[in-house]
């Protein structure tokens, strides 16, 4: 057996109608492993078939085991963000695929917007002094939970026009090789991601 999980907010206020939209979700995700397997952005865009985008948010998307192991689950969670099926995803230093809301729960995020193509020892150490200067406001416990983030719009991903996979790859090897967290986003604003993960946790 093969294994697909996939993490689904619901926006809908009634039960029934979120009862609905799930249905909905899990007929066209039966449907997808069957026929689209072989492309990933029709796959992605099928899940809210005949159903209103803005009544759910789709944020994790993960194939398992051994028939899944040709996909990077990683290009899912960018296909997520770039399908507007979320507003963000988010990849642990081991490079695996989390769900951000739980990963980023109540904790502390140092956060650092750019392309990072590549990443430079002047990162770093942007991300060291912040660390150093907000160390002292954070109690102990928390500052044990403390991720740091280096986030990448998709704006920035984009290389005449369309999404360059190959290179979004390359630079989450290279974020995660220094053992940062990567987090990507389709927001060009910075307000809009400080809204995002003030829904995650107030730190």
């Amino acid at each position: 057996p093969c294994e697909i999980r996939i993490h689904v907010r619901l926006h809908d206020k009634n039960n029934k109608d979120q009862m609905e939209a799930l249905g909905i979700i899990g007929v066209n995700l039966i449907y997808a492993a069957f026929k689209y397997r072989e492309d990933l952005k029709l796959f992605v865009d099928s899940l809210v078939d005949d159903l209103n985008s803005d009544r759910v948010e789709i944020d994790l998307l993960k194939f398992e085991e051994e028939n899944f192991k040709f996909i990077d689950n990683r290009l899912c969670a960018l296909q997520l963000v770039e399908s507007g099926l979320t507003e963000a995803t988010v990849f642990d230093t081991n490079g695996n695929v989390v769900q951000p809301m739980e990963f980023l729960y109540k904790k502390p995020i140092l956060l650092l917007r750019g392309s990072f193509n590549p990443i430079l020892k002047l990162h770093l150490d942007m991300i060291d002094q912040a660390n150093r200067t907000f160390r002292p406001e954070l109690e102990e416990d928390l500052y044990q939970d403390l991720v740091e983030v280096c986030e990448i719009s998709t704006n920035n991903l984009l290389r005449d026009g369309l999404m360059d996979h190959a290179d979004f790859i390359d630079r989450a090897d290279a974020i995660q090789s220094v053992g940062k967290t990567v987090l990507i986003s389709r927001s060009p604003e910075f307000y809009r991601l400080a809204t995002y993960l003030s829904h995650c946790t107030n730190q």
